[in-house]
């Protein structure tokens, strides 16, 4: 029956893929399936008194993929698994323990209880729901090859078990007497046939390592048709032990019969792990939806446009400067036309001052060579006024004898022409951070402000300090003597 409904199922499936149309396929962004598959799904555990037989079972289930890129997608959704298994016991094999009389045979006597089974077989049954949490690769094409790695977590809904007809043969040893019981089947010592029993299982979550592989074939334009293998591997012990005794001595006239006989894998003396896992066939369709390449080509007109918005600017960019330059040119073209035409006019000027008086010539020689000697004596005042007082030590902001001599100098000149204003600069060599050297530039400029000022100075010539950090070195910062140049004190003159 199992085997038709999962027979029907993929045919029906199939029916789909062969009703969809024949168009060429894109990448969907988000993939809906649902899926079914089977073969080899059982309850793997070892036991040294059981033979243990794997059996076959399924899984169907829905799922959700979604696409990060062309070939790759993270795959989750909900499963309902089911795993048998059987096993068996050698004829004649049996066990014995120390147990308590009970009812009208020497109550509460203890004795040796045996027991002994014949043609005992046991058959196992677990529903899982499983949810998987998965990597998917899958190639280009039309038709792709794909293959899925990662885990699964199982939940156990039901897990049952139950027995084949089978003969329990039981006896006591009691040492009050020395006898050995096996005819009292009303106190539960004797020979039962044709026995049977069931039961719950108590399994734990399990824990897969999961796999799929197979093809993805195209089925219209975003929906597909899965065809592949899986392995689902358990990785943990699902058995919850609770040392139960397999076959329990009940044996009174109130229960004559040893009824409680366990499941032969519910103790772990009996076996000592239990793992589910399923290797199969199976067929998922899919539903697509979104395109996981619209993103990329989205992003690409984006960036085309954003390109072609940039070359615009830099067009307008560059007529806009070439009017500046043309503007530029017609300007420097009507001061050249206009310095002409002065030159052009002081020519003629100069040809009618040519009859003027020797003694005007004279004067206004004499005047020139005076204005000349006020610029020569202005621009001395200048390069004497601004030259550097330097040789500072690293991070060093107090001035030196040799730096007050320096500054006695320009004091001088200061009060020599009290009209004169300033503004102080102070220079760090390259050595040192941007923020300390910021701090001692400016602790340098301050130091000779206030000594200035000191030596009668009016604050209001001094119209400001400022850091200049190593920006603005005399001499390249590649030894030290160089550094000490350019750590130094300028006076900037200051137009009125």
């Amino acid at each position: 029956m199992k085997l038709k409904i999962f027979t029907v199922a993929c045919l029906t499936l199939l029916g789909f893929a062969t009703q969809a149309q024949e168009t060429q396929p894109i990448n969907p962004r988000h993939e809906f399936s649902i899926g079914l598959g089977g073969g080899l799904s059982t309850l793997m555990y070892k036991s040294d008194i059981a033979n243990q037989t794997n059996g076959f079972g399924g899984q169907a289930g829905l799922g959700y993929t979604l696409f990060f890129s062309k070939h790759f997608g993270i795959t989750t959704g909900v499963d309902i698994n089911l795993f048998n298994s059987k096993s068996s016991l050698d004829d004649g094999w049996g066990n014995s323990y120390a147990a308590t009389s009970m009812g009208g045979l020497l109550p509460g006597e203890s004795f040796t209880f045996s027991y002994a089974f014949n043609d005992f077989t046991e058959h196992q049954q677990a529903w899982y729901l499983t949810i998987p949490l998965m990597l998917q690769f899958q190639t280009g094409g039309k038709n792709k090859f794909y293959a899925a790695v990662g885990a699964k977590f199982g939940f156990p809904l039901s897990a049952t078990y139950k027995t084949d007809d089978y003969t329990l043969s039981t006896q006591g040893y009691f040492p009050s007497d020395g006898r050995t019981y096996n005819d009292l089947p009303e106190y539960g010592l004797g020979k039962y046939e044709n026995q049977k029993s069931d039961g719950d299982l108590d399994l734990d979550m399990a824990y897969f390592a999961a796999l799929e592989l197979g093809m993805k074939w195209a089925v219209g334009v975003k929906n597909s048709l899965y065809t592949g293998i899986y392995l689902d591997y358990g990785l943990n012990n699902v058995q919850k032990t609770d040392n139960q005794t397999f076959v329990e001595y009940t044996g009174s006239e109130e229960h004559p019969m040893n009824s409680l006989v366990q499941s032969s894998i519910s103790n772990e003396a009996v076996t000592d792990k239990i793992a589910p896992m399923a290797l199969g066939i199976k067929l998922k369709f899919a539903f697509g939806c979104g395109d996981v390449e619209a993103k990329a080509k989205a992003a690409a007109e984006k960036a085309k446009q954003e390109e072609a918005a940039r070359q615009q600017a830099q067009a307008a960019e560059a007529a806009r400067q070439k009017q500046l330059a043309d503007e530029a040119a017609a300007k420097q073209k009507a001061q050249e036309e206009e310095a002409a035409r002065q030159k052009a006019l002081a020519d003629v000027a100069a040809l009618q001052q040519n009859t003027a008086s020797d003694s005007l010539a004279k004067a206004q020689e004499a005047q020139r060579l005076a204005q000349q000697q006020a610029a020569n004596q202005q621009q001395g005042f200048k390069s004497e006024l601004e030259k550097p007082v330097d040789n500072y030590k690293i991070n060093e902001v107090v001035l030196t004898p040799a730096q007050i001599a320096q500054l006695d100098e320009k004091i001088a000149l200061l009060k020599q022409n009290p009209d004169v204003k300033v503004f102080i600069y102070g220079h760090t060599c390259d050595l040192g951070g941007d923020p300390i050297n910021q701090r001692i530039g400016l602790g340098r400029a301050e130091k000779a402000k206030a000594y200035l000022i000191s030596k009668g100075i009016s604050p209001k010539r001094i119209l400001g300090t400022a850091s200049k950090l190593d920006r603005e070195p005399l001499v390249p910062n590649t030894n030290e003597d160089n550094r000490k140049k350019n750590r130094r004190v300028q006076l900037v003159l200051q137009n009125n």
